[in-house]
């Protein structure tokens, strides 16, 4: 495909992980999401609740406006909890602004239900973490200032324990 001004075709390949360990992706790199991704989940979609039976697959990619959004993720099973794992993540950093990725444990946002803080000089084996509430609902929280497309992350939000996916581990 010639001429036509971008990527005349992109493949994105997201199998998860079927096991409870840290993920097995190379997860930092530029992002090559377009966006409005039919299928996957904006985090900063109008919808700020989300009951999840399954999986779902949690993105944001950075553009021309600042943004602060947030995501409660409830499990469908009061008895499952809720993890969340980077499948790939670019986050752009500058010294005036804040761009960062908080998880927390719970629906309410304070440093007490912190889970974890991803910035963009967060290192490897943290971003490859399965984190995981101790209740059914886990909350994300993205502020992002204004950059180029190439920024921004895939997530993969489950119910622990991992149940009927399909995928090999």
């Amino acid at each position: 495909v010639s001429n036509n001004l971008g990527f005349g075709f992109n493949f994105l390949v997201l199998n998860g992980e079927s096991s409870e360990r840290d993920s097995s992706f190379l997860l930092l790199g530029p992002s090559t999401i377009p966006y409005h991704v039919y299928g996957l989940v904006e985090i900063c979609r109008m919808e700020k609740e989300i009951v999840l039976d399954t999986r779902m697959v949690l993105y944001y990619k950075y553009g021309p406006h600042t943004r602060d959004c947030v995501k409660n993720v409830q499990s469908g099973s009061p008895r499952s909890r809720i993890g969340l794992r980077f499948l790939q993540i670019n986050m752009f950093h500058e010294d005036f602004s804040r761009n960062v990725v908080e998880i927390f444990d719970g629906t309410t946002i304070n440093h007490n239900t912190m889970i974890a803080e991803i910035v963009a000089n967060t290192s490897s084996s943290e971003i490859g973490k399965l984190y995981q509430s101790t209740g059914d609902t886990l909350t994300v929280h993205l502020h992002a200032s204004v950059s180029h497309g190439s920024y921004g992350f895939i997530a993969e939000v489950v119910q622990v324990p991992l149940t009927g996916l399909t995928y090999p581990g």
